[in-house]
């Protein structure tokens, strides 16, 4: 595996002029970075801001991205989660139970990713394919893939009734997507009122994963 790149960072003074080494800088400490600058600035910000904030000149910064549109976009991509830890252990002690929590710790991972989410959506220039291509890094898929996987497990024990595995899976991932945009256009404060609407959502969707009733006599 290649080693990440590193570019030597510099303490400045006035002029911005190098006056002795500092420290290196690797790929993925500038795309932090530049996600810090961009969330606070906006996509206006520029590379001059950038390469200011990270301790390098501008020339460094085009060498190791092309553009400022490539260099937003792997900065506003956010990490894969770890999957097994969103969907938790298993069996569960009750079904219901854990796709309740495995919504809220979606819900939690989503209000984390929307404003860098936002902010890319509302960038003005990108074109389609450069939306398309960052669209397909982001984690929406390796989730749906997981959790379509717990699904079928869940169904192959009876736990769950017969249901499409993928439907369900897009289906809570919706209620989750809806409850942490909403949460975070309304700037909303309260936990029990993003609770509250996150459980009456996610028994609707369990109302058609629940197992048929056990029939008596």
């Amino acid at each position: 595996m290649l080693e990440p790149r590193r570019v030597r960072a510099y303490r400045t003074r006035g002029t911005g002029c190098p006056v002795g080494r500092n420290k290196t800088v690797d790929d993925e400490q500038l795309i932090g970075v530049a996600r810090q600058v961009f969330r606070t600035r906006g996509h206006g910000a520029g590379t001059r801001d950038i390469a200011q904030a990270a301790g390098i000149s501008q020339a460094v910064l085009y060498q190791r991205f092309g553009s400022k549109e490539e260099l937003f976009l792997r900065a506003m991509t956010p990490e894969l989660p770890d999957v097994e830890a969103l969907l938790g252990a298993y069996p569960p002690r009750s079904a219901r139970a854990d796709v309740r929590r495995i919504a809220e710790r979606l819900v939690e991972l989503f209000v984390s990713m929307m404003p860098t989410l936002l902010h890319v959506l509302a960038h003005p220039d990108l074109r389609p394919s450069e939306m398309h291509k960052w669209h397909a890094q982001l984690p929406f898929a390796p989730i749906a893939h997981g959790l379509a996987a717990r699904f079928r497990r869940m169904r192959a024990d009876g736990l769950i009734a017969a249901i499409d595995a993928e439907a369900a899976a897009s289906a809570l991932i919706a209620v989750a997507h809806s409850v942490a945009l909403l949460a975070v256009l309304m700037n909303e404060e309260h936990e029990a009122q993003r609770s509250a609407r996150l459980r009456a959502m996610v028994d609707v969707v369990w109302s058609g994963l629940a197992p048929a009733a056990p029939v008596r006599g």
